[in-house]
């Protein structure tokens, strides 16, 4: 866990083994492999640093992007706990190191809370932007300092600062390179691909309570969280076969839900209610952080269980299944450099029918609807793909590759007849 030796010497736990249901063999040693690294830290209370005449930056001039920022001390030094740091051993993404630094712009006479690294984006918002918030608030303190994009946040995530007792105008944006007369630095209490803890746990289920206050009533019924209607926008990634998924469950007596078009209220009340969660790996199943109770979850994965997911789980004590949902026999098609997190899926839907048979959440031998057929999915897997790639060839026309393979998409899809 460098480069916090402060963190590695608290107590703690590996998470638990994944339960995997059909995952290629390279695919489960790469969730265990990644498994062993993770830590989820036994305390409720992390170290608190403070720093005299502290600057804080926005940005890093070191590496030049707006979000590689963080802290330095009085006399130059970067403040290691102040960075944003990914993957297991906690790599520096961001750091202050490698150049001279900015002189500060602006000097304020008060003590602040550093908040760290909010990013715009559902799942990492719930993991990072509440990670500092375990020691809130802080005595002598009245503000806390971030680095983030707010016009970018949705109301969701700023309900979520809000219920974890951080109003709006107690959150300086740092938008120049400022110096302050004292910084009290929180160690972070979850590192997306490294660390969770029972402080975060805390803090996931403060924020959660004061959304909902009192006890919600429980139901066996399970619980769908779809992203099939959220897959229809812009970059979203698509699950080819996923209506026809959501259709077998609602027959079967699910309850299916789409988190994007709930408020956190309402999202945190649902997964409360409900013993067991069932969805795609995604931003969304993240919304099971905020379980009161152990829940028991189903991811339905098309790439190794990324490290988050395991973390939240031992973080909450949930038993969590996750099950392998890609067509194998479908082929993707041959792409440029892609964002992952762009890639569709095209799901095998009586595979993933078959494995929720076998975890007793529907019953053996449930139909599958025409629509479920591999030429129906493999037709909307290459139209989520030709969407995605028309987008690509205008957001970077000097790549031709992008029209290459859209070529290809659509001349499979003539070939399919679709």
């Amino acid at each position: 866990m460098q480069p916090f030796p402060d963190l590695a010497a608290l107590p703690s736990r590996v998470p638990e083994a994944a339960r995997l249901h059909r995952f290629p063999a390279a695919a489960a040693a790469e969730t265990e492999g990644v498994r062993t690294t993770l830590r989820h830290l036994t305390v409720t209370e992390l170290p608190l640093t403070r720093y005299a005449n502290a600057v804080l930056h926005p940005l890093g001039p070191w590496l030049g992007e707006w979000w590689q920022g963080g802290a330095q001390d009085q006399h130059g030094a970067f403040i290691p706990e102040s960075g944003l740091y990914h993957w297991a051993q906690s790599a520096r993404v961001a750091s202050l190191e490698g150049g001279d630094p900015l002189p500060a712009q602006e000097t304020l006479e008060e003590t602040l809370v550093w908040g760290g690294f909010l990013p715009a984006h559902h799942g990492h918002f719930i993991i990072d932007s509440l990670a500092r918030l375990w020691r809130w608030p802080v005595p002598g303190a009245h503000r806390l300092a971030c680095i983030g994009k707010p016009d970018e946040y949705s109301p969701v995530m700023w309900d979520m600062l809000a219920k974890a007792g951080v109003p709006r105008d107690a959150i300086l944006m740092l938008d120049r390179p400022t110096r302050v007369r004292e910084l009290i630095v929180p160690y972070p209490s979850s590192l997306c691909y490294a660390i969770s803890s029972d402080a975060w746990a805390a803090t996931v289920r403060r924020v959660g309570d004061a959304a909902v206050p009192g006890a919600v009533a429980r139901t066996a019924q399970p619980l769908y969280l779809s992203r099939s209607r959220f897959a229809t926008a812009g970059y979203a990634r698509g699950v080819a076969g996923e209506a026809v998924l959501e259709q077998v469950l609602r027959q079967a007596g699910f309850a299916v839900a789409y988190p994007e078009e709930l408020d956190l209220a309402e999202a945190i009340a649902l997964v409360r209610r409900h013993e067991t969660v069932v969805g795609q790996l995604g931003s969304a199943l993240h919304w099971t952080a905020f379980a009161d109770t152990a829940p028991r979850i189903i991811g339905i994965a098309a790439t190794p269980v990324p490290a988050s997911y395991m973390l939240c789980d031992s973080a909450i004590g949930a038993e969590a299944h996750y099950i392998w949902g890609v067509d194998a026999g479908i082929a993707a098609p041959t792409v440029p450099a892609i964002d992952a997190a762009q890639h569709s899926v095209a799901l095998d839907v009586a595979a993933v029918v078959g494995e929720l048979a076998s975890l007793g959440l529907l019953p053996a031998g449930t139909a599958i609807p025409a629509a479920g057929r591999r030429p129906r999915v493999e037709a909307q897997y290459l139209r989520y793909w030709h969407r995605i790639l028309g987008e690509y060839a205008r957001k970077r026309p000097e790549d031709a590759g992008f029209v290459a393979a859209q070529a290809e998409v659509a001349a499979r899809l003539a070939r399919l007849g679709r």
